[in-house]
């Protein structure tokens, strides 16, 4: 039996119409979820982001760094000052000039730059 929107059920609880949409919505999502972490945990798909696709990447130790902005010098594509906390970063690539960021860490004063895998 079904009144202007609302769904009569098996158990007898009337539910206003756009529930069911909300749920059948969440349990799509839900399905969707599911499948994808089934699969990511079964090795059959690798997860697709910055930090999975590199496999080098430059490291500061920003307790060592003094601040000198040489690297920023040497490799203004990957290093910078960040503005709000006042300390060097890298910028995050999906590839890193080696030459440059080998530059960077050769004339480091405080050797606080390094590569990472």
């Amino acid at each position: 039996m079904e009144a202007a929107g609302v769904v009569q059920i098996a158990c007898e609880y009337a539910i206003p119409t756009w529930c069911c949409g909300l749920f059948l919505i969440k349990q799509t999502v839900l399905h969707f979820f599911c499948l994808w972490f089934s699969k990511l945990s079964n090795g059959d798909m690798e997860i697709d982001s910055p930090m999975t696709r590199r496999k080098q990447y430059p490291v500061i130790d920003t307790g060592l760094c003094s601040r000198c902005e040489g690297c920023i010098a040497a490799a203004k594509d990957v290093f910078f000052c960040n503005p709000d906390t006042g300390l060097i970063s890298v910028i995050w690539l999906d590839k890193y000039p080696e030459e440059s960021v080998d530059e960077a860490i050769k004339n480091c004063p405080k050797k606080c730059i390094s590569w990472s895998e």
